[in-house]
């Protein structure tokens, strides 16, 4: 649940067959806090090397579920972070990324886009 009492869903990666060591090398870098324009369209995309090797985000897309949520937001990491994704409404959504892989948020908005991506 946001901040402000409004619902969402996370999916995270299927375990991999990694000792807590390896899993531990991977572990994040320093905080971020960065502006993107991330659009709901359904393909993937890919970030630029810059932001990948310093978010750790190497690609995003945002898909339309329709059903229970409107809107899936899709992220791949070779980091790990507790993310938030910020839409236009300024709701936030979080993610405790703590596996690399393709990680999800299944939200409902008024205005789907992605302006603020966040990690610690």
């Amino acid at each position: 649940m946001t901040a402000d009492g409004v619902k969402y869903e996370v999916g995270q990666p299927k375990p991999k067959e990694e000792t807590d060591a390896e899993v531990m090398v991977k572990s994040h870098g320093p905080s971020f806090n960065v502006p993107v324009y991330w659009v709901p369209g359904g393909n993937w995309q890919d970030t630029s090397p810059d932001f990948a090797n310093e978010i750790g985000i190497t690609r995003w897309k945002i898909t339309n579920t329709g059903i229970i949520w409107t809107y899936e937001l899709f992220f791949d990491t070779n980091q790990t972070y507790n993310c938030t994704f910020t839409d236009k409404t300024g709701q936030g959504y979080g993610n405790n990324a703590f596996q690399t892989g393709v990680h999800s948020v299944n939200y409902n908005s008024d205005s789907p886009t992605i302006v603020q991506a966040s990690g610690i």
